[in-house]
């Protein structure tokens, strides 16, 4: 599409230097290659972002999948430290739960 576009402007601005085509006729010319790059730009803006929802549904888009340099949650040294606890009084993130160090 847009190479098609650039085609036509091409030829637009051709005819309006022999005086067959218009001002208006350039710039719409120009405004339909402007469409189309814009139309390229939102559709890989689309598959970028369907992307990240595709990864993110199938749990693919979590610290470790990513490789992001962060602490990891533990979730089986946290259970450990609260599994004999009734209820909540106090904050355990920091007690007895250990986070592995990503490298």
């Amino acid at each position: 599409q847009i190479r098609a576009a650039e085609i036509a402007l091409d030829g637009v601005q051709r005819e309006a230097v022999v005086g067959s085509r218009t001002t208006l006729d350039v710039l719409n010319a120009e405004q339909e290659l402007l469409n189309a790059r814009v139309t390229l730009v939102q559709a890989l803006s689309s598959v970028v972002t369907a992307s990240y929802n595709l990864a993110g549904a199938v749990g693919r888009l979590t610290a470790r999948d990513l490789a992001v340099p962060v602490a990891q949650y533990d979730m089986e040294a946290y259970y450990n430290t609260v599994r004999s606890r009734w209820f909540g009084t106090g904050d355990y993130s920091q007690g007895g739960g250990r986070q592995q160090e990503v490298r």
